[in-house]
């Protein structure tokens, strides 16, 4: 038995169908080593590769919000072939399970929040330890928390952006939406109690079309973002009577982000994506004087001229109130109104004196602080305007007018924010293969590593403007200036979009508009 066994295996051998010992395979040449072991932790936006290289360890640099975006985050694990259906570690000693197609670690969200969310901030390190890898190994993962600096590379002054909170109808397509409360209620005000909120969501929203419209599925959009930045939320297709329980489990689940100093933003869309409607509300204690406050009878429309810069801010309540513990806290949350203007431009505007309007009554107490550049100047209303000499070089920065003061008035919301582009607008000259256009012209955007080109055509000289749209048709940008008759190009940096996406470029001239749609990667 034992011979004929061991004719059959110099048979296989001689055929090449296994291969001899010694590290050699069945023609002879040395057998290729074992790929060595490669794991991808996945956590939020973080990953890490882990490898026998690197000892199965390694280091995340994140921001506070970042980290506490990623807490709401269900972590993977790729094991070198698949996702593994199950991931475990430690988080600072808690236990963290994530099973693919269950429930497990948002069960345990809550906890999660309630242990770290106040040690979230700038210089705090935290430890991922006994991530398995296998059954013999596990890796680690050391987190250290900072904050962005005030100012990039070169000095611009990173300001951040928050679209303000008030309720929105497309009435092009909508008359009206319930939500909740009554209509006139949750329009009406700004200021809700986490009980309230919850009130609203647990009712399923109503839509009604134009008469000139068929009924459609709309898509039920609820997020929730917390003080420090972070969003979590859900979207769903209303398309029969039971899809809004997808909504209500979420609610459930998730329902302790539901607490003071939280926005909860109601959105629908339609099923083209069409913006139908959006209301934020500013989640205060059960005591906050600010519920109170009624659009109709306590907002303020203001009115801004700064130099060539005009804008309007509707539906702002321009006050503070005394909470029970003594602390003023304004109505209004900082929104910053961003402008972009030519380098050459800043000189004619920091020249110009900033003029307030509230409800058409001039405000002739006005102070204010400009930055620039990573330096700030306070303006009195007798003071003159400090000297602002833009250098020669092609550095990006941003003028900030804020902290405007005024008596009567809490003005602290009122931001505005000029980024001052070294771009050169002369004439370019008609390409030769093309033909001239004998009107308004608006070339599709190219793009480069750098910057998103804009080109475009007047049939005469005006003074116009170019607003870049996000895709839920926000203004994140406008250009103003007057340009000759002719052909002209722009360039506009990268580091101005916030993020990658879908963007509209509109240019409106006195005898007519253009539009293009710019795709950033």
């Amino acid at each position: 038995m034992t011979t004929r066994l061991i004719s059959f295996c110099t048979g296989l051998l001689a055929f090449g169908l296994i291969a001899p010992a010694l590290g050699q395979t069945a023609d002879g040449s040395p057998a290729l080593a074992p790929t060595p072991e490669k794991f991808i932790f996945y956590w939020g936006t973080a990953q890490a590769a882990l490898t026998a290289d690197n000892q199965y360890r390694a280091e995340w640099t994140l921001q506070p919000k970042e980290f506490r975006q990623m807490l709401l985050q269900v972590p993977y694990l790729w094991n070198g072939r698949t996702m593994a259906e199950r991931v475990a570690f430690r988080l600072n000693g808690l236990p963290v399970i994530a099973t693919r197609g269950q429930q497990d670690y948002e069960a345990s969200a809550l906890e999660l929040y309630e242990r770290f969310s106040d040690k979230i901030a700038h210089g705090q390190i935290f430890a991922i330890t006994d991530l398995a890898l296998t059954p013999e190994r596990v890796g680690a993962i050391d987190v250290r928390l900072e904050e962005p600096p005030t100012t990039d590379d070169n000095g611009t002054v990173v300001i951040p952006s928050e679209r303000y909170p008030v309720s929105w109808l497309s009435k092009n397509l909508v008359t009206d939406v319930r939500w909740g409360l009554e209509r006139h209620e949750v329009s009406e005000r700004d200021f809700f109690t986490p009980r309230e909120a919850l009130e609203i969501l647990r009712q399923q929203p109503v839509v009604e079309w134009q008469p000139h419209l068929s009924p459609q599925p709309v898509y039920a959009d609820v997020q929730i973002t917390q003080p420090g930045g972070a969003q979590h939320g859900s979207r769903v297709l209303l398309s029969d009577p039971e899809a809004y329980q997808q909504i209500l489990h979420y609610v459930r689940q998730y329902r302790f982000l539901l607490r003071p100093g939280a926005l909860l933003t109601l959105s629908l869309y339609s099923s083209r994506y069409d913006r139908l409607y959006e209301h934020i509300l500013r989640l205060v204690d059960e005591n906050d004087p600010r519920l109170a406050l009624r659009r109709h009878r306590d907002a303020h429309r203001a009115r801004l001229q700064w130099g060539p810069l005009t804008y309007e801010w509707t539906n702002v309540y321009l006050t503070s109130v005394k909470s029970s513990n003594g602390t003023q806290l304004p109505a209004d949350l900082p929104y910053v109104v961003r402008f972009t203007l030519a380098r050459a431009s800043l000189l004619e505007l920091s020249t110009a004196r900033p003029i307030l309007w509230v409800d058409d009554t001039r405000v002739t107490d006005l102070a204010f602080s400009l930055s620039v550049n990573g330096s700030e100047f306070h303006v009195s209303p007798e003071e003159d305007l400090p000297a602002l000499t833009p250098s020669n070089d092609t550095t990006l920065y941003t003028l900030r007018l804020h902290n405007l003061q005024a008596a009567g008035y809490d003005l602290s919301g009122l931001v505005t924010a000029v980024t001052f582009i070294p771009v050169q607008t002369p004439r370019l000259p008609q390409p030769e293969d093309a033909e001239m256009p004998t009107a308004l012209t608006l070339y599709l955007p190219t793009l480069t590593p750098e910057a998103a080109e804009i080109t475009f055509y007047l049939p005469e000289a005006a003074t116009l403007s170019i607003d870049v749209k996000d895709s839920q048709g926000a203004i994140t940008h406008t250009i103003n200036g007057f340009y000759s008759a002719g052909r002209h190009g722009i360039s506009l940096p990268r580091r101005l979009f916030r993020a990658s996406g879908h963007y509209v470029i509109a240019l409106k001239t006195p005898y007519g508009e253009a539009r293009q749609p710019l795709e950033l990667p």
